[in-house]
């Protein structure tokens, strides 16, 4: 068998950096949307003055190095902006980007593990609202006191 000479190892060269970087060009993701929600009480009572934080990515599932961090209102409700990340893509892969955030609460500053994940593929949605519940102790199954679901904002359920 033949050996490429100097021209097949150029051209192939060449490809592969054509390939390589017709590509590539940055863009600026959103790696989380924006986060509306309601920290209550079984009961429904609002908690006000509850620690909701973001972390992004999967193996802060305390939210230790949180991005974000903020306290509920009188009204039990908060809001975390959303985060961008300005990256380089390559376009020939058609689901290169899943974005991975863990949102995490309680009444303390120290969350002992997440409230809510997400993997969401592209496109991340633009918002998305929690409803989190906080109840009095850990489940006895060691689960987490404060789980956050999905849910509807409230404005959603009146009529237009």
């Amino acid at each position: 068998m033949r050996k490429p000479g100097g021209r097949a190892w150029r051209a192939i060269a060449m490809s592969a950096a054509v390939v390589g970087t017709a590509g590539c060009f940055p863009v600026t993701r959103i790696t989380s949307p924006r986060i509306d929600g309601e920290y209550t009480l079984p009961d429904g009572t609002p908690v006000a003055g509850a620690h909701v934080a973001l972390s992004i990515g999967h193996d802060d599932r305390q939210c230790a190095r949180a991005q974000t961090r903020v306290m509920t209102d009188a009204a039990g409700r908060f809001t975390i902006p959303a985060t961008h990340r300005r990256e380089i893509v390559f376009l020939l892969l058609p689901l290169e980007h899943i974005a991975v955030y863990n949102v995490c609460a309680g009444r303390e500053a120290v969350f002992d593990t997440t409230a809510h994940e997400s993997l969401d593929a592209l496109p991340v949605p633009d918002r998305i609202w929690l409803d989190c519940v906080d109840r009095a102790a850990p489940e006895a199954d060691g689960g987490t006191r404060v789980a956050c679901v999905l849910g509807r904002r409230p404005e959603e359920d009146e009529p237009a």
